[in-house]
């Protein structure tokens, strides 16, 4: 009985594993989510999001991603891994950050991406 019971454990355990695993080993990688240009056009605010084997964007629940600020070669300048991406929208470029307000758990919070000067 012990060794059905450890194996139907460990069999579990394997199947967590798997599970937790999936995402990267079929390729689930970031996807572009929104774009958000800068007034002068040289520098964009990308959001992404990584998607999940269980959920995904429109299923009621936070997205977790990312946001990075790059300019018209790919170049990343700073970037910050948010909890929920859906509500990111930009409220004001400066000429050293861009600002802007992300939602976690129904609040409201300000953060900004660092430019380069």
């Amino acid at each position: 009985m012990r060794l059905l019971v450890g194996a139907l454990a460990g069999f579990v355990l394997f199947m967590v594993a798997c599970l937790m695993a999936l995402p990267s080993l079929v390729g689930l990688n970031a996807h572009l989510y929104r774009i958000f240009a800068s007034p002068n056009h040289v520098y964009a605010f990308d959001v992404f999001y990584e998607p999940h084997v269980f959920f995904g964007p429109g299923d009621g629940r936070g997205i977790p991603g990312y946001v990075k600020v790059v300019d018209g070669y790919g170049d990343v300048f700073d970037e910050e891994n948010l909890d929920e991406i859906q509500n990111v929208r930009v409220i004001r470029w400066d000429r050293d950050a861009v600002h802007f307000i992300y939602t976690r758990r129904g609040i409201e919070y300000e953060s900004a991406l660092q430019l380069p000067i």
